[in-house]
């Protein structure tokens, strides 16, 4: 093992998850290093002592104290709109992890248009144009990311450059019809070709997305905390609930939740969809209407957009077939365009009881408040903790995400 510096930086969008990620790491190097201060020197226990010694040096040299937090780089915006990273200490033979999130919730366009009527004057109008113009897409972010990368590895001559990213924007498009583009191994490409060494994912689209990478990747699944979040708000949800697959892309992760956490009933829906229009859903089809009579219904999902298919699978649910309520599990909560509309119109009917997501997409905490179906889980102790093996060179096993 050698004594590198362990450096953790975030994108401008990964800032609030960073920062929470080495809130945890923190935790976990004050208990290793109280556990191991007694080692022998010349032990592998000692050993690792040393390493962490060494690390609260380093820490004590930029930021005054043992602590971790994150490394000071920031994006500098020109008035033409280009942007360059300022990388404000040396990350030299480091070895850096970048939390990056490539979704950013946008406001949008109906809203806009009415804050924009709604505002009185011209300043509040001006305000507003200015927070829109501050607003960025994927495409942006992850450009971003790609510079971010390249000053820490070419410019900056860190060691290695892990690039977290824990909701992979395009992974939606990783197969081709006609002439599409495959944007997701586009991406993929950029990322490498930026010079990042290991990329890690959360619950991607498609399992086929790893093996477009050429450096090592890692594909996560947060189905233990989101699973157990749900318990611990329906203790009984052995006899209340069955399971239900939104559609048949779905089935197979359905099943595996179902038959590793839950064993309930389950049944399967299919939805049929017009593929010349994104986003939209033509009729849902249940297949086993008579589980879902008089009982909650559970669904898993890896991706919410605009909750356009959770909207027309809970009414179909709840209207026609007597069920008494859902509950939505997803990995990533993107409620892009009317997505938040939707849910809360289901929640307002009682159609909708939670949503349980994790933070793959940051939101304040002022939204869990006015939308009370919001229910959050944290990736940031399962990340500490990989970071905190894959740094001392241990197995990332007892961490890895089910």
């Amino acid at each position: 093992m050698m004594t590198r510096k362990l450096v953790v930086c975030a994108t401008p969008t990964g800032v609030e998850l960073g920062k929470k990620i080495c809130e945890n790491l923190n935790i976990i190097m004050r208990k290793e290093f109280d556990r191991l201060k007694d080692a022998s020197p010349y032990s592998l226990d000692g050993s690792k002592f040393a390493i962490i010694s060494h690390l609260r040096e380093y820490n004590r040299r930029t930021f005054k104290n043992d602590d971790f937090a994150l490394w000071p780089v920031t994006a500098q915006y020109f008035k033409s709109g280009e942007v360059k990273p300022v990388i404000q200490a040396s990350v030299r033979g480091a070895e850096v992890f970048l939390i990056h999130q490539s979704y950013v919730p946008i406001t949008p366009i109906a809203v806009r248009a009415k804050m924009l009527h709604e505002a009185k004057t011209y300043e509040e109008r001006l305000k507003l144009l200015e927070q829109f113009s501050r607003e960025t897409s994927v495409q942006e972010n992850d450009h971003l990311a790609e510079f971010y990368i390249n000053a820490l590895k070419s410019d900056g001559a860190a060691h290695r450059v892990f690039l977290i990213s824990p909701f992979f924007a395009n992974s939606r498009q990783d197969h081709r019809r006609a002439r599409e583009g495959l944007t997701s191994r586009t991406q993929i490409t950029l990322f490498e070709a930026a010079g990042v060494n290991s990329l890690m994912f959360v619950d991607l689209h498609s399992q086929s997305l790893v093996g477009l990478s050429r450096t090592h990747s890692d594909n996560f699944h947060p189905t233990t905390e989101l699973v157990s979040r749900f318990k611990a708000l329906y203790p009984n949800y052995i006899t209340d609930f069955v399971v239900e697959s939104p559609d048949a892309g779905a089935t197979k992760r359905t099943e595996h939740i179902n038959e590793h956490y839950l064993n309930l009933p389950m049944g399967i829906s299919f939805k049929s969809r017009d593929y010349t229009t994104v986003n939209t859903v033509n009729d849902i089809v249940v297949t086993k209407p008579e589980l879902v009579k008089d009982k909650y219904a559970v669904v898993f999902d890896d991706i919410i957009d605009t909750a356009n298919t959770l909207k027309a699978l809970t009414e179909r649910l709840c209207e026609r077939f007597g069920c008494k309520g859902v509950v939505a599990i997803a990995s990533h909560a993107l409620l892009s365009d009317k997505g938040v509309d939707n849910i809360d119109e289901l929640y307002a009917k009682k159609y909708l009881l939670k949503l349980i997501t994790t933070d793959s997409v940051s939101r304040p905490p002022s939204f869990a408040i006015e939308h009370p179906w919001y229910e959050q889980v944290s990736l940031a102790p399962r990340f500490a903790s990989m970071i905190y093996n894959i740094y001392m060179e241990q197995q990332v096993d007892s961490v890895h995400m089910d």
